[in-house]
């Protein structure tokens, strides 16, 4: 739902989507972060715990994650631009 609502949001706030899907998430670590911490209620805690806790470690995350990012990157880059800046890349 959230990658859904990224490109509508980050159009009028002339953000690239990807930039608002890092915010949210960091967003979402740092609630779970304090959730974690109990001082909203013991079952604050338990579903703090399973966004903290997940069992896919980092690799696997940059394996499943960083290839689409990647294409959905590639596939939205203009050409010409990128010919222009290419000294620079």
């Amino acid at each position: 739902m959230a990658v859904s609502l990224a490109e509508p949001v980050a159009a009028q706030l002339r953000l690239p989507a990807s930039v608002l899907l890092t915010i949210f998430g960091v967003a979402i670590g740092a609630l779970a972060l304090v959730l974690r911490s109990g001082s909203f209620g013991p079952g604050t805690q338990d579903v703090a715990e399973a966004v903290t806790d997940m069992p896919l470690g980092s690799e696997a995350l940059l394996f499943l994650f960083l290839p689409v990012l990647l294409f959905r990157s590639a596939m939205n880059t203009d050409a010409r631009q990128l010919a222009e800046d290419a000294g620079l890349v």
